[in-house]
């Protein structure tokens, strides 16, 4: 996630440890922002905005095929 609370809005730094994360958190429900981003509900109770171009990237990056 590139939330505020998962990442430094000024800095860039990712301030969650990994260790600290669920397994088992999934997406509640996404919704269409604007023509450039995704809002993501987590079940965890955070929600994230992610743009179109870093969903391809993580995406390219990724072992899902």
């Amino acid at each position: 996630c590139r939330c505020a609370v998962c990442i430094d809005e000024l800095s860039g730094v990712k301030q969650l440890d990994d260790a600290s994360i669920s397994d088992d958190i999934t997406i509640l429900s996404t919704e269409q922002m604007g023509n450039y981003a995704l809002g993501i509900q987590w079940s965890d109770g955070h929600q994230s905005i992610m743009s179109h171009d870093l969903i391809l990237n993580l995406l390219d990056h990724s072992s899902v095929s």
